[in-house]
């Protein structure tokens, strides 16, 4: 319709992004990618708008680009990480290896906005912020992505990978990989309790 480009942006985005949903439900991702660029060219304010064609990117393999619109999404909309599936970002961090500079922008993005893995910790992408820190010689912003680290198993790798070396102290008990481990194992043990005493009740 003639008319249609004397709409307001904000209208014109809203259409464009009901059209990329459109393609997503179809599965038809170029198609998705191509009207959710134009719904972020026409000023689209909506979030789910930039985490799906972030999404549809990365069906695409256009890895870079996803990474690139996921760090933006992750500034300016932190919470809007949470309706994500973990295993996405995660994927897409992996898929980033060969494209360092837009794999660090996601990865402090990340870290920037809070986001916690559903509250469980993402001690694995702390750890591979704090190497690509180190790999550039930041060690104060290495230190910064350290103390995020509370995991275990990321603890043992920095422990064992003398890179990390001075940017840490090996006797303070946050860095006790034992101490932790245990610490991990009565919260979890904590929870379950909780949760059969919350059954129970159900039941009874």
């Amino acid at each position: 319709d003639p008319a249609f480009e004397k709409l307001p942006l904000r209208t014109r985005a809203a259409v464009y992004s009901l059209a990329g949903d459109a393609a997503l439900d179809r599965e038809a991702h170029a198609e998705a990618r191509d009207w959710y660029l134009q719904a972020i060219t026409a000023n689209s304010t909506d979030s789910n708008v930039w985490a799906n064609l972030s999404w549809s990117e990365y069906k695409l393999q256009e890895h870079d680009a996803a990474g690139a619109h996921m760090a933006e999404l992750a500034r300016r909309w932190p919470e809007a990480l949470d309706d994500l599936h973990d295993s996405f970002l995660y994927g897409l961090v992996d898929e980033l290896k060969a494209s360092p500079p837009v794999r660090l922008d996601l990865l402090q993005s990340l870290a920037a906005s809070g986001w916690k893995q559903e509250g469980a910790g993402a001690d694995l992408l702390w750890f591979e912020l704090a190497l690509l820190r180190v790999q550039r010689g930041e060690r104060d912003l290495a230190r910064t992505a350290i103390d995020r680290i509370s995991a275990p198993y990321e603890l043992i790798q920095l422990r064992s990978d003398r890179r990390f070396d001075g940017l840490y102290d090996p006797q303070s008990p946050r860095f006790d990989v034992a101490r932790v481990a245990q610490q991990r194992l009565d919260r979890l043990a904590a929870h379950s309790a909780a949760e059969i005493v919350f059954r129970t009740h159900l039941v009874n």
